[in-house]
């Protein structure tokens, strides 16, 4: 049943597209645990608006998108061992951004929270729903489950930084662990290749112009060619290599 209705969700989506940026959508399908279908229904503000209803039968929710620049709605499973299946309005904005408004149906429509990402929600198992976050030159999936009702996002103290290397074009110092004052723990040389192995992206620091920073002062474990490992803050070699795809 549940690859019935995201063909149907497909179907629409494909021959709406050419029409206009937000996609109106009716899908037909049982997304609670009462064995009966529900008509669910999303209109958007058809002059163009940040508008939106929401429609589960005889109820209907009001909201309001932040981006507005394309949106469409969709069904995501979230869980699939609780017997809902949740409505997703989508609201994509510039550089890619997602923000999934994510709602359920069990008599009421429940708004349970946002997931933000680049890319739409994609449930993963165990009730967890992933979405992919760019961090500048590198990437990781962020995690969302539900708790009480309402989606909250499972964070991490540390994230693997896949396929990402570099050229160093000037020398800079590697730390023991993840401390400025802690050990050197070796020099990467000009030319050395560095290989970016994982990320703490939790630091917030002041930047040069006075204001709160949460990306400069990120750490990451990096390995050169020739053996040398430990961590380094982006402010710390952001200029020192060369190689990375920055983007967004």
């Amino acid at each position: 049943m549940k690859k019935f209705i995201l063909l149907g969700i497909f179907t629409f989506f494909i021959t709406s597209l050419g029409f206009s940026q937000h996609i109106d959508t009716l899908i037909n399908a049982d997304i609670n645990p009462n064995r009966k279908v529900e008509r669910i229904e999303v209109k958007f503000d058809p002059e163009g608006g940040y508008g939106y209803i929401l429609k589960v039968d005889n109820k209907e929710y009001k909201g309001e998108l932040l981006n507005g620049d394309y949106a469409y709605a969709a069904l995501i499973d979230m869980d699939d061992s609780d017997g809902y299946i949740e409505i997703a309005i989508i609201d994509v904005g510039p550089s890619d951004g997602h923000d999934a408004y994510m709602f359920r149906f069990d008599g009421d429509i429940k708004p349970l929270g946002t997931i933000s990402g680049m890319s739409q929600p994609d449930p993963v198992g165990n009730g967890i729903v992933e979405s992919f976050w760019w961090m500048g030159f590198w990437g990781f999936n962020k995690q969302y489950k539900l708790k009480d009702g309402k989606i909250i996002e499972l964070t991490k103290e540390i994230y693997p930084v896949k396929d990402v290397e570099a050229t160093a074009t000037q020398t800079f110092e590697l730390r023991e662990s993840r401390d400025e004052n802690s050990k050197v723990a070796g020099t990467v040389k000009i030319g050395a290749n560095v290989k970016f192995l994982e990320a703490d992206i939790t630091p917030v620091c002041i930047n040069s112009a006075g204001y709160e920073d949460d990306d400069e002062c990120d750490w990451f474990r990096v390995v050169t060619d020739d053996g040398t490992t430990g961590w380094v803050q982006l402010k710390d070699f952001r200029d020192k290599v060369d190689g990375l795809i920055w983007a967004g």
